[in-house]
């Protein structure tokens, strides 16, 4: 009896993934029929599932004759959150473009922190500063999780000479990484790192793996840095308070509106209830967009375009008031 595989992919990677499988079935002698899950098919006829977490179906349960599940994607927390027939194997796709591509990142958020990069880029020049960054093998690197993914770039790590420290669940051998298990083996990985990479899957054994206790093991000041809560809000303060348009629109602009040498505690309360929540909100909806703006701007194509539309409405405003 010919296989009938069930395809449950993106919408606009159905037909690549749809050619690949007939590709690969037809390579191992496989006279495999491919059915798309938007197409009308009757679930006990399906004797296999290849999918990704994002595909149309959601609930594998009506599926009951399944044979296997096959997940094309790399991680295995968003497949398992899917419901599924009991006893059907889960078998997941290992490809070594999948791990050759996450080495290539890991390799390169490393080298952006042991180099400090974003110093260098946020610099007024192509000058060299100081402190010059350690050497490799004197910068420790602790990566968890050493599966498919984490042991490979692990290894790759290790390859350039960093001091490379590695946490499983169990026990592995890696050439070149310091490698630990259990409790006690993530307070050896942790202690003293200066650059952390969690490549962990989001299971029950994983989660709260990384408490409080545990990050602060690292060294201080190892990435991800970030800004503690009173530095932040004192920048955004300091910002604040030194807005002119601020000052002029409560020293000029706001009097006209109230008699202030009339003002009592309570009209003062009344107008703090009334502009707070304008002023907060506006905030929050700009503090929005842009971090919805950042995600979209990563290319230096749409930042000169932002640039000089933006420029060009700047001009064209200073243009028209000098006209007027």
């Amino acid at each position: 009896m010919t296989p009938r595989i069930l395809l449950s992919v993106e919408a606009d990677e159905a037909a690549a993934w749809r050619a690949g499988l007939a590709q690969a079935a037809a390579h191992a002698g496989l006279a495999a029929r491919i059915i798309d899950a938007t197409e009308a098919h009757d679930p006990q006829s399906i004797g296999y599932i290849a999918f990704t977490h994002a595909g149309p179906v959601r609930d594998f349960r009506p599926y009951g004759r399944l044979k296997a599940l096959l997940s094309l994607w790399a991680g295995v927390e968003k497949a398992l959150a899917l419901p599924a027939p009991p006893q059907v194997p889960l078998c997941r796709m290992v490809e070594p473009g999948l791990r050759w591509g996450m080495t290539d990142y890991v390799v390169g958020h490393a080298m952006r922190y042991h180099l400090d990069l974003d110093a260098a880029l946020r610099g007024p020049g192509p000058v060299w500063g100081a402190p010059v960054p350690p050497l490799a093998r004197d910068r420790r690197v602790c990566v968890l999780g050493l599966g498919e993914l984490g042991g490979e770039a692990a290894r790759m790590l290790a390859t350039l000479r960093f001091s490379v420290r590695g946490w499983s669940r169990t026990l592995k051998t890696i050439p070149g990484v310091a490698c630990h298990a259990g409790p006690a083996g993530l307070r050896a990985a942790l202690e003293g790192a200066q650059i952390v990479v969690a490549l962990l899957p989001a299971t029950p054994e994983t989660e709260n793996l990384l408490d409080a206790a545990a990050l602060a093991l690292p060294a201080p000041g190892a990435p991800p840095r970030r800004d503690s809560l009173r530095r932040a809000f004192l920048s955004a303060a300091a910002i604040g308070l030194g807005n002119p348009k601020a000052a002029l629109f409560y020293l000029a602009v706001f009097p006209g509106f109230f008699d202030v040498t009339r003002l009592g505690a309570a009209d003062a309360l009344a107008i703090l209830a009334v502009i707070l929540p304008i002023l907060i909100g506006g905030n929050l909806a700009w503090a929005a967009f842009g971090a919805r703006a950042g995600r979209l701007l990563t290319s230096a194509r749409r930042l000169r375009a932002v640039n000089r539309v933006s420029g060009g409405v700047l001009a064209g405003a200073g243009v028209a008031i000098a006209a007027s």
